[in-house]
């Protein structure tokens, strides 16, 4: 792990065990309701200032504190249009499937590309050291795993570059020997390759099933 990035993920996992003393609060609006104050905002009284920690002007962090709850929002670093497309792809993967990972917010806070909502209920039912390692490890792959996708895709597009130039024993070309009425198919001859150094073959297995697929077939008549 890099320096930089250690420094960061060392300062977000510091202020997270800060402000990760959550305790249950009724809601002051409504009777019998406990909602996460964050969320809400009605109370200033019951809010904490938030803390923004940026390892960069495009990674940044985002820690919002109330009595119950707590808001982490994230921005991942997007260096170029492939990045800022594959972060989008990968983001809403995971957030269209929140309620598997429980904290994670189904909606980002607006200028942010992914959210966490704790609230004091997840503190209650999980070790508050293991949701901080959680976030703090995800910070740490998400990034791994959009630099591993970019050159994933890097390597296809390399591959498919070179993939049409001239082989070293030439090209193979498929003919078709025109039958004794002048025809294709049925009434016409039969087909084989013919080889770079003007030989020619019969067709394997697989090149006859790629012929029965291209053949065209008749269509049936429907009569009145």
């Amino acid at each position: 792990m890099a320096n930089p990035l250690k420094l960061y993920l060392t300062c977000v996992r510091n202020t997270l065990e800060a402000t990760m003393c959550l305790q249950n609060f009724p809601c002051q609006e409504v009777e019998r309701h406990n909602k996460p104050e964050v969320e809400l905002k009605t109370s200033p009284e019951l809010l904490l200032n938030p803390v923004l920690i940026c390892r960069n002007e495009a990674e940044k962090c985002l820690i919002e504190t109330s009595i119950n709850s707590l808001r982490i929002s994230l921005k991942v670093k997007q260096a170029d249009e492939l990045e800022n497309i594959l972060a989008k792809k990968f983001l809403r993967f995971l957030s269209m499937r929140a309620e598997a990972f429980q904290v994670l917010r189904r909606k980002p806070v607006q200028g942010y590309d992914i959210s966490f909502l704790v609230t004091n209920y997840h503190c209650e039912d999980m070790q508050k050291k293991k949701l901080i390692d959680f976030i703090v490890q995800f910070m740490e792959d998400i990034d791994k795993e959009i630099t591993e996708l970019k050159m994933s895709i890097a390597g296809q597009v390399k591959r498919h570059k070179y993939s049409r130039r001239l082989p070293t024993e030439g090209w193979n070309f498929t003919v078709e020997k025109m039958g004794a009425k002048g025809k294709r198919g049925d009434g016409g001859g039969w087909k084989f390759v013919s080889l770079p150094d003007g030989s020619s073959r019969p067709l394997n297995e697989v090149e006859k099933m790629y012929v029965r697929r291209e053949t065209p077939r008749r269509r049936r008549r429907i009569l009145p």
